[in-house]
């Protein structure tokens, strides 16, 4: 059996990649959360609950990219730069899958743009991916 752990430990390196990481301007990928207050342009891996199904061959779980952008000086998101970080990442994804023998399956099922509640001065994108892992 997987644990969610498992899930994200497989995601982070794919997409803390240079085709990302470039896009960051100084920020950073990270798992579960970022450092309270950043005003850096970083990308967070974090997870809900994975299922614990009886299917002995696969295991799925929802994984959440939230890729940060410091807002406009008039509190607008930043969305070139978000939109930017977010394709990097689908490209990342998309080439993991495109490359890899192992199952491990991503299936975006949203995206949409939101003003960080606990930062006013950032935005983030946020990606809803759907993932299916044979344990």
């Amino acid at each position: 059996m997987k644990t969610l752990t498992d899930i994200i430990e497989k995601i982070y390196p794919v997409v803390n990649v240079a085709g990302v990481t470039t896009t960051l301007n100084g920020g950073v990928v990270y798992r579960y959360s970022k450092p309270d207050n950043s005003q850096e342009q970083d990308v967070v891996i974090l997870g809900l609950p994975i299922t614990n199904n009886e299917d002995p061959v696969t295991q799925s779980a929802t994984i959440i990219i939230n890729c940060f952008a410091q807002n406009h000086a008039n509190g607008m998101s930043d969305d070139v730069k978000i939109t930017a970080t977010i394709d990097a990442v689908i490209t990342a994804l998309e080439a993991y899958s495109n490359a890899t023998t192992a199952y491990f399956e991503f299936v975006i099922q949203n995206q949409s743009i939101y003003k960080d509640v606990d930062n006013v001065t950032m935005s983030y994108g946020s990606m809803r991916i759907r993932c299916t892992i044979e344990n």
